[in-house]
């Protein structure tokens, strides 16, 4: 089982803030110039509430058109209520927020029933509170080199471990995240700066390829056969033909070799022990962040216990 004890944070000192500006200047890729959290809702052609976004994804489905019947994939109301709706177009009264109704009928009602994801959210730092778009930055709880080679139902439309917090705060939080980090990697035998990862079918098939294209002539019946073997083995064609011998002879020796990321190493070895080792990882970062960057105003229903995977959102504990 996954468990590493979670310490109270050191302090910090005036250089270590001053210190953000560079963190802030090499991370631009966190900088938020819009909203974290959208408010826009958007129903099912049932009625249901299924999911709040940002405007920009609302306008997504408002501006597409189904191939096959040519009509919008949503359209835009002031009340899902028909009758409110009517009456609230007829005298041009506005909605407080921007509301959409899907045309077609979508494979599940996403988030329908989930407390958390259908709940408002304030755009703000979590830890201070801020709420100047310009210095807020978004923030992978579990961390985005672990998260980007998680299975999809670990990430894909699922945002409860992504929040806002400030430049400032951010930088101070991922300085004691550098160092859980370092734990995780002694554990798992994953290098912060990856670990060398060679395909050595490959290898050997382009070193095949090259001896039957450079020495044919003078190669006896066994090598020849040997050689041709070693390239069916990577290939899995009955022939070797001379397409193939080109391509594995254009082929440069270092695509045989590439590092294999920290964070690649660690999901692979996670996923080896189930989805209770997934679960108590996340779980671990929940804690680590709460307990060093002590955050304030989390957004309303968040939860340490939050299964990881959406999948298992709103199912019954074991």
């Amino acid at each position: 089982m996954f468990f590493l004890r979670i310490t109270k944070p050191m302090g910090t000192n005036k250089q270590n803030k001053k210190d953000s500006k560079y963190w802030l200047k090499n991370n631009k890729e966190n900088l938020r110039t819009n909203k974290v959290y959208g408010g826009c809702k958007v129903y099912s052609p049932s009625g249901n509430l299924m999911f709040l976004c940002v405007e920009k994804k609302a306008n997504w489905y408002l501006d597409r058109a189904d191939k096959e019947t040519g009509l919008p994939l949503a359209v835009e109301i002031r009340h899902i209520n028909p009758v409110l709706n009517f009456i609230m177009n007829l005298f041009f009264i506005k909605s407080s927020r921007k509301k959409i109704q899907l045309t077609f009928e979508p494979k599940d009602e996403g988030n329908k029933d989930d407390k958390y994801s259908l709940s408002k959210k304030r755009n703000r730092c979590v830890v201070t509170g801020d709420k100047d778009l310009e210095l807020l930055t978004k923030h992978h709880i579990t961390p985005y080199c672990y998260r980007m080679f998680m299975p999809s139902e670990y990430k894909s439309a699922n945002s409860h471990d992504i929040v806002p917090i400030t430049s400032e705060k951010h930088y101070e939080y991922e300085r004691h995240a550098d160092k859980l980090k370092q734990k995780i990697a002694k554990m798992y035998d994953a290098p912060l700066n990856g670990k060398s990862d060679i395909d050595h079918k490959l290898f050997y098939a382009i070193k095949s390829a090259r001896a039957l294209t450079e020495y044919s002539e003078v190669m006896s019946k066994e090598s020849s056969e040997r050689h041709k073997e070693i390239i069916r083995a990577y290939t899995s064609q009955k022939k070797v033909t001379q397409k193939i011998l080109d391509k594995l002879t254009s082929t440069d020796f270092a695509e045989a070799s590439r590092v294999k990321a920290h964070g690649e190493i660690v999901i692979e070895k996670i996923s080896m022990e189930g989805p209770e080792a997934f679960q108590e990882f996340v779980e671990m970062w929940r804690e680590h962040f709460i307990a060093h960057a002590k955050p304030k105003y989390m957004p309303k229903h968040w939860d340490v216990k939050r299964p990881a995977s959406r999948l298992d959102v709103g199912k019954p504990s074991k």
